[in-house]
């Protein structure tokens, strides 16, 4: 594999700012996204030039009132911490390059670009270049949390495709970009086409090529565009891909902001060859049991819609057992419920969970290891005295609460329907005997808005549980003491009426199959009655801009699902000008309106 010297690129840093890039950069020649310019494509232009197998691709707008909206969003802190790193790309790949983007690159390039990354050259990943002098193998500025996605001793080839709108202006300034002192160019032929190396003492080696006046292709590796010319002459695409076309349809939006392709095969050898730090949290993710993802995100007046479908690989054993029936349960809870997550039917759930996480065994969140404890702790069994009678729509959901102490609390409600209450019923029976008999707690009847309950109270008063039927097939369970009262009688004013929740719910999926919702700004408010994790710095900065979440899902056939993300973000003072080259804004600063 032909590799390009210079200073190590860390890909997995585009990953977390990869939308950021494409602003500034507009269309550097190697940090650019596809989708040319033609409306109403249903296939991104510049995906048919990129091979089958790239591990992730994403096509961005070039449209700079729509950058304006997007850096609209925001705390002062959060939206001057995405300002730095804008201006950290645009200074490292343009002007370390001696490019500017108003010159050299905005006077021809398309209405979008396309950013991917592709597998190494063989099954092996390459071993890691030696760093320059004082360099270090992995860049400080690299954002915690995605980093762990791509060992940073091992990037993966990175490419760009420009959809070219002026040819001769786009083989001009790549032929006679003036780059920057100490840098060494040359060039050679393949298959065909010239490809221009550029290596030296700048920021940035690169290679790049253009394709007959249609698209400017740039990499970090000359192999890779010899694959993107390989791509052109007829090997197969990424257009192509079986799966592709149909997810793109399924979640096909007017004017996208930017569309993501994650290859879940590839994806998942990538993380797996992660010597850095493994992530078993990518099995909860939809890249773990699907062929591909793909996703769409426009920009609301409030926030981000995210639009995506993903589809299972033909071979694959697993099928979907397409029911959109869910909805019902927010029906029947507080309009302050805080968090939401609900699903059509528990046991289909539970089922293709275990079927489809691979979650190491020391997980908490692996459905053995939360099995077993529920055997260890009660005695019963999981599948057979719970998922047997759960066969309806269930709902989770966190609710802040007065504790009889007058105290703010948070409680836990748990409601799940059922079409054998006999079976339900015989299993809370079980429960009522091993809390009293094993564990001492306190089992005694109450009756709550006419409603007959069991309550268990804990040897020191610390817990209580409270179990019984909302109504002849919806069963439900509560822990914290007066939680049941936010149930119970009916609350009087619903979720379901909540402006914040309706305003997070899906427009496309009205028909779907589970929903989650989270009032970050509810859950903030409660202080300490609820331990919130803790984010690190930069995750910490961007929650604070977060106020609301939602995400609809639906089945579309048995080997396809979609979604459907909304972020409500905070909107606080307006943005200043990105400063000019080489003057770097404080990421934990707010810049100045002169900045």
């Amino acid at each position: 594999m032909k590799r390009l010297s210079g200073k190590k690129f860390n890909p997995y840093v585009v990953v977390a700012t990869g939308t950021a890039i494409a602003l500034t950069l507009g269309g550097y020649l190697g940090y650019r996204l596809a989708r040319g310019p033609g409306a109403g494509a249903v296939v991104p232009v510049g995906v048919e030039v990129l091979p089958q197998d790239a591990v992730m691709s994403m096509t961005v707008s070039t449209n700079e009132g729509q950058w304006r909206r997007l850096r609209g969003f925001g705390t002062p802190q959060s939206r001057s911490q995405f300002d730095a790193q804008l201006v950290r790309w645009r200074d490292r790949f343009l002007t370390a390059n001696g490019l500017q983007y108003r010159r050299d690159i905005q006077p021809w390039v398309g209405e979008d670009v396309t950013l991917a990354f592709l597998p190494w050259d063989s099954e092996t990943p390459p071993s890691p270049s030696p760093s320059p002098t004082g360099s270090p193998q992995a860049s400080p500025e690299a954002p915690e949390g995605l980093a762990t996605l791509v060992d940073p001793k091992q990037p993966l080839p990175l490419v760009a495709i420009l959809p070219i709108a002026d040819a001769g202006r786009a083989r001009q300034v790549l032929e006679n970009a003036p780059g920057a002192t100490g840098q060494q160019v040359k060039t050679r032929d393949y298959q065909g086409f010239t490809i221009r190396e550029v290596t030296g003492q700048g920021e940035q080696s690169y290679a790049a090529t253009v394709l007959e006046g249609k698209y400017a292709v740039v990499s970090n590796q000359a192999s890779a565009v010899e694959r993107v010319i390989d791509t052109y002459k007829g090997r197969p695409a990424l257009r192509d891909a079986a799966g592709y076309r149909e997810a793109l349809a399924n979640s096909r939006v007017d004017q996208p902001f930017l569309q993501l392709y994650l290859n879940g095969p590839e994806v998942r050898q990538v993380v797996a060859a992660n010597t850095a730090q493994p992530v078993p949290l990518l099995s909860l993710t939809p890249v773990q049991r699907n062929q591909g993802v793909v996703a769409n995100m426009t920009l609301e007046s409030q926030g981000l819609r995210i639009l995506g479908s993903n589809w299972l690989a033909p071979n694959s054993e697993t099928r979907y057992t397409v029911s959109n029936d869910a909805g019902e349960l927010p029906a029947l809870l507080p309009d302050a419920t805080r968090l939401l997550m609900s699903g059509g039917n528990m046991r289909q759930f539970w089922e293709g969970y275990r079927q489809q996480a691979i979650a190491s065994p020391a997980n908490p969140l692996n459905p053995s290891t939360f099995e077993q404890g529920i055997n260890r702790t009660t005695g019963l069994d999981w599948n057979n005295d719970f998922l047997k009678w759960m066969d309806g729509e269930f709902a989770l959901a966190l609710v802040p609460m007065t504790a009889p102490s007058g105290t703010a609390q948070v409680g836990v409600v748990l409601l799940a329907q059922t079409s054998d209450r006999a079976a339900a019923e015989a299993t809370f029976e079980k429960l009522d005997a091993v809390m009293g008999e094993r564990y001492q707690f306190r089992v005694s009847p109450i009756e709550i808005g006419g409603k007959s309950l069991v309550n268990w109270v804990s040897p020191f008063g610390s817990l209580t549980v409270t179990h019984g039927w909302l109504d002849d097939n919806t069963a439900v369970l509560t822990l914290g003491a007066g939680s049941i009262n936010t149930v119970l009688p009916a609350p009087k004013t619903l979720l379901k009426n909540n402006d914040l929740f309706e305003a997070t719910q899906s427009r496309e999926l009205a028909a779907h199959n589970g929903r989650v919702f989270v009032d970050v700004d509810g859950l903030r408010s409660l202080g300490g009655s609820l331990p919130l994790p803790q984010f690190p710095q930069g995750a910490a900065t961007a929650m604070e801009a977060m106020q609301q979440i939602g995400m609809t899902s639906a089945l579309g056939s048995d080997r396809t699902s979609r979604f459907d993300l909304y972020l409500r973000l905070r909107k606080e003072g307006e943005a200043p000008p990105l400063p000019p080259p080489g003057a770097t804004p404080s990421p934990s600063a707010s810049p100045s309106p002169q900045g």
